[in-house]
């Protein structure tokens, strides 16, 4: 008995350490951001975006809800399965939801490139599916690739097992993604005989968002490559596996209003976002990441939370909103609403933050 008396309090003592050094990172990483207002930002449970040294309260939602309506759709869309067809999975998008966010596409302007898609049926030998899309303006083609997230067995297996298989053997979808990412780009580059510009991004909803990442740290350097759009994102972005290290830009333009490389969005609560809260407290933010909650449903569910459906529809409809309150008959609006839709309640806090994206301008990947 003494014996173990005497040793209770050293495993008190290894438990605790650990601990204390997770406080600790969590010290230093909450440190390198600047809540604005201060103490007004973290803890309230409102629509708020975080850049790698501002963190605060987005004032208009819906002009910030329109800004990633589309990607939304695109990553909600790479759920849907052929009508003809029963793949044995619990099915994830409903008819009636896939019908909505394709009439959703095709009325802003978008429509599927088949021939560049790599979408089985079902699912392949690692799960890997996506679709591809594009809008054409007068000075340039956009294109963007949409993973599909966790869907079947194989995606389990070869998709969030990444963080294993990876010191094991390449047959993941990781692997497959940037081999069929670097397809669609010579496919795409192949078609443009009207010498348009091409704009390529990547989206995806969990699973599909850690892909969506992986896809753009592997193609950063190439000029055509623009952002990734990851909802409620796997934390797995296999950034240290990247092909090419040197360094890349972190931000997408150096405007007034300048972009990061990456946007992360997702919802209050999502279960996600509680398994990335380690990522976070073990690294710094990167000057290419942009983060933006949002609170739609308030969910006690993490898992309920997690919903790319009912999210998409929801960003939808407050664009909807949003648009229908613009009088489209004057340019000033159209201005407003998409060169300042991350502006705070407080002008000075705008300001702050927008000097925060300019220096991530003149930052690079580290």
């Amino acid at each position: 008995m003494k014996f173990l008396m005497n040793t209770e309090p050293a495993r008190h003592i290894r438990f605790i350490i650990p601990v204390l050094l997770v406080l600790a990172l969590f010290g230093c990483s909450s440190l390198s951001l600047e809540d604005c207002p201060e103490g007004g930002v973290l803890g309230v449970d409102k629509p708020r975006i975080r850049s790698w040294q501002v963190r605060m309260l987005l004032a208009d939602e819906a002009a910030a809800a329109g800004r990633f309506a589309d990607y939304a759709a695109m990553s909600a869309y790479a759920y849907a399965e052929p009508a003809d067809q029963d793949c044995g999975n619990d099915p994830k998008l409903q008819p009636e939801e896939k019908h909505r966010l394709e009439k959703w596409l095709n009325d802003a302007g978008w429509e599927r490139v088949v021939g560049a898609e790599y979408a089985p049926s079902c699912e392949d030998d690692v799960g890997l599916f996506y679709h591809v899309w594009k809008r054409e303006t007068a000075e340039k083609t956009e294109v963007i690739i949409a993973f599909r997230g966790t869907w079947g067995f194989n995606d389990w297996w070869y998709g969030n097992s990444y963080w294993i298989r990876r010191f094991f053997t390449d047959k993941h979808q990781y692997t497959a993604a940037r081999v069929y990412t670097e397809k669609v780009m010579q496919y795409m580059h192949d078609k443009n005989v009207t010498g348009k510009v091409l704009e390529l991004s990547s989206t995806g909803h969990s699973l599909g968002g850690g892909l969506a990442q992986a896809v753009f740290y592997d193609q950063a350097n190439t000029l055509s490559f623009k952002q990734a759009y990851a909802f409620a994102p796997s934390s797995a972005t296999a950034y240290t596996s990247r092909r090419d290290k040197s360094p890349f830009a972190a931000c997408n333009s150096n405007g007034e209003y300048p972009e990061p490389r990456i946007y992360r969005i997702y919802e209050s609560n999502e279960i996600l976002a509680n398994l990335r809260i380690f990522h976070k407290l073990a690294f710094p933010p990167e000057p290419w990441i942009n983060e933006v909650r949002f609170n739609y449903a308030n969910r006690t569910n993490p898992v309920a939370q997690h919903s790319m459906a009912r999210f998409a529809l929801t960003l939808m409809e407050k664009k909807t909103k949003a648009a229908e309150k613009m009088d489209v008959k004057t340019e000033a609006p159209k201005k407003m609403a998409v060169q300042s839709w991350y502006a705070a309640p407080d002008k000075e806090c705008t300001a702050k933050f927008q000097a925060s994206q300019r220096a991530a301008c003149n930052a690079k990947q580290r």
